[in-house]
């Protein structure tokens, strides 16, 4: 059984809805980072696919190209990356270049060493055990935050926390 059909069966299993089972078609390895970020909720309320799972079914570069961070005892660096994934016991230096936007998702027992740029907007969803410190904050930008769990080293940097 290929990755892609392993993905998809374990999803269905799930309860994968009808028209992302059938819109799943044969994607490539980037294509399944495209779908899991794009159905991270559904993918956070199922911990699905497990971080082992992840780990041993594709590449980190493939991962990390896409936005998706989940290897251990790695110091990873994204720049510029408009979706961010940090999961299992990742850490992750997430640089958001001036005048950009990017979503980050905290997971697991992952941390997350924020640098933000001038003009930009990053919303952070904060899960599990996840961790985020603020490093740099740039002038005029804006930092956002759904908090369900997890640990803010110094929450003073964010605009604004919306618990959940």
């Amino acid at each position: 059984m290929s990755v892609q059909e392993l993905l998809k069966s374990q999803a269905i299993n799930l309860g994968l809805c009808q028209q992302w089972q059938d819109e799943w078609g044969n994607p490539n390895v980037d294509d399944l980072c495209r779908k899991f970020i794009r159905g991270i909720d559904f993918c956070i309320k199922h911990d699905f696919p497990k971080v082992e799972q992840v780990n041993t079914l594709f590449q980190r570069e493939d991962l990390e190209r896409n936005g998706i961070y989940s290897h251990p005892n790695v110091k990873s660096v994204s720049k510029g990356q408009k979706d961010v994934v940090s999961m299992g016991n990742s850490v992750v230096d997430v640089y958001v270049p001036d005048y950009a936007l990017c979503d980050i998702y905290v997971r697991h027992n992952s941390r997350v060493n924020l640098h933000v740029g001038e003009n930009a907007f990053v919303y952070v969803t904060m899960r599990d055990n996840g961790t985020l410190e603020v490093v740099h904050k740039g002038v005029n930008s804006k930092i956002k935050s759904s908090y369900f769990s997890g640990t803010f080293v110094n929450k003073e940097q964010l605009d604004t926390i919306h618990y959940k």
